[in-house]
């Protein structure tokens, strides 16, 4: 199935049409990118001395919609990864639907033969999980910094209370779970080149006569060394003129 570059091609577009309809946590990285821009700003308005725990620090009204935002930012969170792709049984069932339309519509070669479908839906399965990884770093930062924000306001420490520890910390947290994010997107990028060098190698020479015939025998678009759609008669001239 993957010496034909069309069938590359075709995965790739089939694999882009599931993640449309998975979550991808692009807007659950700008929810957390404009909640830290505000603790910033907060921080920087009130011109909070850097780790100094006194209780006066913050005005109660303006923590308490700080927690109450980030208890909302946790909850988006729980609800991308339960869209996501990372999720087994949302995947699969996405997976399903999508090669279920395609085989009713016909309109893949990828699914032509029956024996391929099992194979289709375990490699979309695993590049698709693959690329979801990039939602990890942002739970886990999420995950730690809620259960510090949440232990900072209880009784057991009480000089956190209405402190700017918890919105300083979490601070400091995003630079090495921003790193992570980084290299998991990264390697999310490695994947699509990789199969990008799959789909590379698999390519025809537009100048390969025979491959050409097929393709247009199957009905499909070619384009020749020029650009110009391919053309049968003229390559039969050239050839003759080769030859003679």
């Amino acid at each position: 199935m993957w010496s034909d570059y069309s069938n590359m091609i075709e995965f790739k577009m089939l694999r882009d049409r599931i993640e449309s309809r998975l979550n991808h946590g692009l807007l659950l990285l700008a929810h957390v990118m404009l909640f830290l821009a505000t603790l910033g700003y907060f921080i920087w308005e009130l011109r909070l001395p850097f780790f100094a725990y006194r209780t006066d620090l913050i005005q109660p009204e303006r923590a308490d919609f700080m927690l109450a935002w980030m208890l909302v930012l946790g909850a988006h969170a729980l609800f991308t990864v339960v869209r996501s792709g990372l999720q087994a049984g949302r995947r699969d069932r996405v997976i399903e639907r999508e090669l279920r339309e395609r085989m009713e519509q016909d309109d893949t070669r990828l699914l032509s033969d029956p024996r391929d479908v099992l194979r289709v839906h375990g490699l979309l399965a695993d590049n698709i999980q693959r690329r979801a990884r990039a939602i990890i770093p942002l739970f886990a930062f999420l995950l730690v910094t809620l259960v510090i924000w949440i232990w900072s306001r209880t009784a057991v420490v009480g000089a956190w209370v209405y402190s700017s520890g918890a919105w300083q910390v979490t601070l400091v947290l995003a630079v090495p779970f921003g790193v992570w994010l980084f290299l998991t997107q990264s390697l999310r990028y490695a994947v699509d080149v990789r199969l990008d060098d799959y789909a590379e190698k698999a390519k025809p020479k537009r100048d390969d006569f025979d491959h050409n015939l097929a393709a247009l025998a199957r009905g499909d678009v070619v384009l020749g060394d020029d650009g110009e759609l391919f053309d049968f008669t003229d390559e039969q001239d050239k050839r003759k003129l080769q030859r003679g």
